[in-house]
């Protein structure tokens, strides 16, 4: 057989349909967590997409999430790990800074994650706000509520200081 010959496309066809199939049954057995894996070109063949793309993708570290609303299939490409860890830390040295005091000197000292801005709704507001006066109420307790999601999704939290730490220190 030559590579990438007829006969070696045709087999690649085969085991991406294999595992189309092995998607298609984790579905529907609705398995939360199920995972299913396959080399990048029987990738390429089953989702019509290119090798390069999925590497790309890879390199990002994102990941791609399908889910179903209102009789229509929604394709959702996440950030990944290290987007959302760059987040968290941020996040959490910024909640930390605001009972110490030191809320002007860490927005000055530390950058922004620009996917922090565009995923995270209200925290561009906050910002803005805590960059002059005191922070209301509502927004650090809405600061929380995203550190805490934040940390909820993410899947390696070593290294990382637990939320509950800053939640403590920051009591009303």
């Amino acid at each position: 057989m030559k590579k990438g010959g007829p006969e070696v496309q045709i087999e690649q066809m085969r085991r991406a349909m294999e595992t189309l199939k092995d998607v298609a049954d984790v579905i529907d057995r609705g398995e939360e967590g199920a995972t299913v894996s396959m080399p990048l070109n029987e990738a390429a063949f089953a989702f019509r997409i290119e090798v390069d793309t999925f590497r790309k993708m890879g390199e990002r570290e994102q990941e791609l999430g399908i889910s179903v609303v209102d009789e229509r299939v929604v394709v959702k490409l996440y950030g990944g790990e290290t987007e959302r860890r760059e987040a968290y830390q941020f996040l959490f040295g910024l909640t930390q800074s605001i009972p110490q005091g030191t809320t002007s000197v860490f927005l000055e000292s530390r950058e922004v994650p620009p996917n922090l801005l565009e995923k995270t709704p209200g925290v561009k507001g906050i910002i803005e706000v805590l960059k002059g006066s005191a922070l209301p109420d509502e927004d650090l307790v809405l600061l929380q509520i995203h550190l805490g999601t934040l940390w909820v999704g993410l899947r390696n939290r070593a290294g990382l200081p637990d939320p509950a730490e800053v939640f403590s220190a920051v009591a009303y």
